[in-house]
Parts: C-alpha cells; structure tokens; sequence
C-alpha cells in the first residue's frame, strides 16, 4: 500500500515473502484487521512514511524483526500477537511516531522493543514479555512513552 492508497485487509494468511509480508510506504495507509502474518525473511510489516492501522492480528515466527516502522511512520497497532522473532519484536527508528497499544509483544531473540534515531513511539497497556535481550532498548536519540504495561506475573 502506498502513495495515498487504502485498503482493509481482513482475514488474509500473509507469508513466506521475500522480504516483508506487508509494505505501507509514503503516505499508503490501510486496515489490517484478523490476518496472520508468518515467516516472511525481513519483516512481517514494513511501514515507511505511512499510517496503517493493524489491529487483532497475529504477527509472529519472523526471521527478522516482526515489525519495523521508519522515515517519519504514524501508525496504530492494537490488540496484535506480535511474536517469536530473530531479531526485534518492533523495531521502530527515523522520527516514526506509531502507537502500539494492547498487544502481547514476546519471545524475540534480542531486545523486544528497540526505539533509535530519533524516534518517539508511544506504548500503552501493552504485555511486553520473554525476550532474550532487553525489554526495551533505546539508543542515538530514540525514547518512548511507555503507560501501564502488564506485569505477567
């Protein structure tokens, strides 16, 4: 999705691409609503300049980062099973302001959450857990909001 375009995608199994299973560049929004996203090689969901809304999907076994947000990406991402990644659960960089609110983010090989290059998410309520790294990881001018994360314990 890109250049202003939108679309809703609902129900959809989205995997084993090349290299994203889902763009969302320069101005493209969207509505991702019930999809599974799997082993898709660098990221499950792309967003470049864009201002998707994803939400209640499962976003998980990713060989890289399950999602990556840059170049200035909005964003909402609700009540979505971000799981079981190589990398980062959500990678988010460049001045990118996505939301992430209500998700399970878990089980990534380095940190959960990495924030860098001057990026300025915000996480709510969120279940951020077993990763094998940092929770969160926040590095050359990236810092977050963070509000009532849930302890799993």
């Amino acid at each position: 999705v890109e250049d202003g375009g939108q679309g809703l995608f609902h129900c959809n199994q989205i995997t084993d691409g090349p290299v994203a299973g889902v763009h969302v560049l320069d101005g493209g929004e969207g509505v991702f609503d019930t999809n599974v996203l799997e082993r898709n090689a660098e990221a499950q969901v792309l967003v470049r300049n864009g201002n998707p809304t994803f939400r209640k999907n499962v976003i998980a076994h990713g060989l890289g980062c399950a999602v990556v947000c840059t170049a200035g990406s909005q964003g909402l991402f609700t009540h979505n099973r971000i799981r079981d990644h190589a990398l980062q659960a959500i990678r988010v960089t460049d001045s990118a302001r996505p939301r992430f609110e209500k998700n399970e983010i878990a089980h990534a090989q380095r940190q959960a959450i990495l924030i860098t290059s001057a990026a300025s998410p915000n996480f709510f309520a969120n279940n951020i857990r077993h990763s094998a790294g940092p929770a969160v990881h926040c590095t050359d001018a990236g810092a977050g909001f963070f509000s009532q994360q849930r302890d799993p314990r």
